[in-house]
């Protein structure tokens, strides 16, 4: 896993935000922790996901050191390749003797070892998350404004991380592109899927780990109301700020620049009452000065799927898969 190291923020701190359903009078008053402070900021364990492939590409895999297995669980696969692989990453198994590879997926910051701010408001509203279709998360949270001094960039590990595991990817089809007949299963949109849901999917968070903010930190609050596009977080929601609600921690008089506390209120002034988070699926997004801009994942892995292409020529023909099973 990787090594997790706080460091103190460039010119004493930054103003991020969080979302949290607890009220601000508690939380201006006892500031964010995490809930094992006596412990340093750590990883989920690592999983494993699949990458179908072709059955005669096992060893290819093997050899850059991945872990093969076959399908166990459905007598029927799906219309095409894609759809089958994207079951299977939501869980529903895959098709009997479907060959599979063992990827590692991009991991997570344990929840209870970190407090999780975001530099980006949008991101901020997706929590508390909606983890399910019968979750029933609160449709209101807050959002605060808070001043964090240490941080880890827990963003820039996972760019490195999943950069490092498409790097991998892209070595074992540079061996197919030499040495078989056959094209990587699925081609480029099981490839796509694969970066966008295994490798990149944290990314447009743009995530960072603390393991305390003080409650002389805790700048302001905002509620907000979410509609859920989805059964879980991942589809994103539309969103409506309380402006009335906004409301200013006293402690931070004093404490923070006068400066901190006023760009935090121009913020908001300018903020839209009406809004809606990026989804995963479209992946980053930036702000110009008058909307928000979404960027497709599509765009970001572009070159890769070209460079794909030109090492093995037209992907496989996706509209019959009916001899391709697939994961357990």
């Amino acid at each position: 896993m990787p090594r997790v190291e706080m460091q103190d923020v460039a010119g004493g701190g930054r103003i991020c935000f969080r979302g949290d359903s607890r009220e601000p009078a508690v939380l201006f008053k006892e500031g964010f922790f995490s809930r094992e402070p006596q412990k340093k900021i750590s990883y989920n364990d690592p999983t494993l996901a699949p990458m179908f492939i072709q059955k005669e590409h096992e060893q290819y895999y093997r050899n850059q050191g991945f872990k093969t297995t076959v399908g166990k669980t459905l007598d029927q696969a799906a219309p095409t390749s894609l759809q089958a692989y994207q079951t299977a990453l939501r869980g529903g198994g895959a098709a009997k003797d479907q060959s599979i590879a063992l990827v590692p997926r991009t991991p997570d910051i344990r929840t209870p070892s970190a407090v999780c701010v975001s530099p980006r408001f949008s991101m901020a509203v997706l929590f508390p998350p909606k983890a399910g279709k019968n979750d029933n998360v609160a449709e209101f949270t807050w959002i605060y404004a808070v001043y964090v001094r240490q941080l880890f960039n827990t963003h820039a590990q996972q760019v490195c991380d999943g950069l490092r595991a498409i790097e991998n990817e892209l070595a074992v089809r540079q061996q197919i592109s030499k040495y078989s007949a056959a094209s990587p299963y699925g081609g480029a949109p099981l490839f796509n899927e694969y970066a966008e849901s295994v490798v990149l999917w944290p990314l447009y968070a743009q995530e960072l780990a603390t393991k305390c903010i003080e409650s002389k930190d805790v700048i302001s609050a905002v509620k907000v109301r979410r509609t859920w596009l989805g059964d879980d977080w991942t589809y994103g929601c539309n969103y409506i700020l309380s402006k009335k609600s906004l409301k200013f921690n006293k402690r931070c008089k004093g404490a923070l620049d006068k400066g901190i506390i006023k760009a935090v209120d121009n913020f908001f002034k300018a903020e839209p009452a009406n809004g809606a988070t990026p989804s995963r699926s479209s992946g980053f997004h930036k702000d110009n000065e008058n909307t928000r801009e979404s960027i497709a994942m599509k765009k970001i892995i572009a070159m890769i799927s070209e460079r794909i292409d030109k090492m093995k020529g037209a992907a496989m023909d996706d509209s019959d898969v009916s001899d391709s099973e697939w994961l357990d």
